[in-house]
């Protein structure tokens, strides 16, 4: 596979060994080692990311076969606004070890782009050949093991909200992925924060709110 990124007058392109995964086993290297990184937090760059995509989903689509981006950041409370940007960002670098080391050497983990008033930085994980409801583990055991706890243990501190989405036939770019991912985190955040949404967690909530409307309409025609 090869993926180019346009870095100003200079376009250069990387090439990806198609058994990538075998000699990363040897030499100890992640894929996304190779992919141009994020000066503050060390995670792939959006705009690798989203042409590392790009290729995957022609790829896998051509073969059947599953992709699934995991959108996690860590949930902004007063704590978090405390600490202020330095010690957000120190949080957000620890984050993205801690993702690196709970994923697989073959998933690319890079930085998402958001707005500029987000306290940590959000990351976007990639997983080639796993389904949502693998995802939805791996994000579940991931949000576990990075949440921190002081003296309660029902009480931590610390908390991470996840969103899955996995490729589908209706979508057709990377854009369309990482919307879908994205959106699904927001959802979990609104939702009280240290959870994992999925996609089809979105689509079950409309159809429940489509079938009560139903209900009602019925109801509403039936009445005298």
């Amino acid at each position: 596979m090869r993926m180019e990124w346009d870095e100003g007058p200079h376009e250069r392109t990387w090439a990806i060994p198609d058994d990538f995964e075998a000699a990363a086993e040897q030499g100890s290297q992640r894929l996304d080692a190779i992919l141009p990184a994020d000066e503050e937090t060390s995670a792939a760059t959006p705009e690798a990311l989203e042409t590392y995509l790009n290729a995957m989903i022609l790829m896998v689509s051509r073969h059947a076969q599953p992709l699934a981006l995991i959108s996690i950041a860590v949930d902004e409370t007063p704590l978090m606004r405390f600490l202020g940007s330095e010690g957000c960002m120190l949080i957000g670098r620890a984050v993205a070890r801690c993702i690196r080391q709970e994923s697989r050497i073959h998933d690319v983990v890079a930085r998402a782009r958001i707005s500029e008033t987000a306290l940590t930085p959000t990351f976007l994980i990639a997983c080639p050949l796993l389904s949502e409801e693998q995802a939805a583990a791996l994000g579940e055991r991931m949000r576990d093991g990075m949440s921190a706890y002081a003296e309660d243990p029902d009480r931590p501190w610390l908390t991470l909200s996840v969103g899955i989405a996995n490729l589908t036939l209706d979508i057709a770019d990377s854009s369309s992925l990482i919307a879908r991912a994205t959106d699904s985190l927001r959802r979990a955040r609104r939702a009280g924060g240290s959870r994992v949404w999925r996609h089809s967690d979105t689509l079950r909530q409309i159809r429940d709110v489509q079938d009560d409307d139903r209900i009602d309409e019925d109801r509403t025609e039936d009445t005298p």
